[in-house]
């Protein structure tokens, strides 16, 4: 029977498998690279291929999160410049580049569906919440 890996060891291992998927490497490739090296079946390396990819995905997600700020930061600088300059062409389109990042340009407002609603009568409203619209 097989002694449990302890943290650090477990920590070692992630890495080491999370380097082999940044490579590129195939699953059956790390499957028996594991298999070499540490002495595990492929239910283990299955495990330690899901904690890298997890281990990827959280460093990429904190990478773009600080990316996004840096390129907001910058923008801000643009407008500001632009700003004091009098000069309002840059300083709007750095605006509409932050609402870009935002993602504040995908927002869309359906006027028609508004003025439906507005114009609703109590029963009508019931009639269409309760699927009964005709």
């Amino acid at each position: 029977m097989e002694k449990k890996s302890l943290g650090v060891q477990c920590d070692i291992r992630t890495d080491s498998v999370a380097e082999l998927i940044l490579q590129g490497k195939t699953r059956h490739f790390i499957i028996e690279y594991t298999r070499r090296t540490y002495n595990i079946g492929r239910a283990s390396a299955d495990v330690l291929i899901a904690k890298a990819s997890k281990q990827i995905q959280e460093i990429n997600l904190v990478s773009a999160e600080k990316t996004l700020a840096q390129l907001t930061h910058a923008l801000w600088k643009v407008y500001d410049r632009a700003l004091a300059a009098n000069d309002f062409a840059p300083s709007v389109s750095a605006l509409r580049e932050i609402a870009k990042l935002k993602g504040l340009d995908q927002i869309t407002i359906n006027h028609r569906i508004e003025r439906e609603l507005i114009d609703i009568t109590e029963a009508d409203l019931e009639a269409v919440l309760e699927g009964n619209d005709e």
